[in-house]
Parts: C-alpha cells; structure tokens; sequence
C-alpha cells in the first residue's frame, strides 16, 4: 500500500485499498462484509461537520471507512439520523448567531396573533384589550 494517504480517490481500486485497509469491518455494525454485500465509503465525521477551511480533511484517508448499504443508507439508517442531528445542530448555531427565526411565533410575543400580555397581579389579557397596545 504505497498510495498516499491523504485525499482518497474514487476508484475501484482505492475502494478496494480501503476496505482491505479497514479490514472489511463495516464501520457503522462492526461486523465483516462478506463477499457479494454491497458497502459504500461512509465518512467518520460527516462532511458538514467540517469548518469550511477544513473541508478537504472531511476526504481523508483517516476520515473514511466501508460500511455496508442498509445501515448506511436504508429506512433509519445512518445517513438519515446524521441528517436530523447535523439540522438540529444548523438550528442551534443558527440561533445562537441571531439569525435563525423560528416558523411560528413564541406564543405571548407581540407577533403571536393571540398575544397576550401577563399583568403585575398574575393575570393575562390580550394585546389589543389592555389599552396600552396598538389595536390590530
């Protein structure tokens, strides 16, 4: 294995490298891909984890391993729960920079179309009732 280990390339003959690199272990089970399954190169740390700067490295060598299809890619697999997480992450920094909104309003807000305002003594009227407000 004189290849270099840095950017991987797509190949059939890198894929094999990789595999007999890693073992044949799929990367997600743990088990041994036997001959005839069908596997794809699944990234260890998903690509959009990666600071932009950092991009390149999500294609290292180190950065890749076989795993087979269904965990990888079938119904709840892998690459559909790396989804969630990877947009839940998206909304949280989102939001922490300012710049995420959410789709509907907080209810009691101003915006929230039933708006309602808590009074000092504990009570809650709307908005548009508590003479203070602008009508709507």
């Amino acid at each position: 294995m004189g290849a270099d280990r840095t950017k991987f390339p797509s190949s059939s003959r890198a894929r094999a490298e990789l595999f007999s690199w890693r073992g044949g272990v799929c990367h997600i089970t743990g088990r041994k891909i036997g001959p005839g399954e069908k596997w794809d190169v699944e990234h260890i740390v998903a690509k959009s984890l990666f600071h932009e700067q950092d991009k390149h490295k999500a294609d290292h060598w180190d950065n890749l391993a076989p795993a087979l299809v269904q965990p990888h890619r079938g119904p709840g697999g892998k690459t559909a729960s790396d989804r969630a997480k990877l947009s839940k992450s998206d909304r949280v920094r989102l939001k922490h920079l300012g710049l995420w909104k959410p789709k509907t309003p907080v209810r009691g807000s101003k915006k929230h179309p039933l708006g309602e305002k808590k009074k000092a003594d504990g009570s809650t009227v709307l908005r548009s009732e508590d003479g203070n407000g602008k009508m709507r």
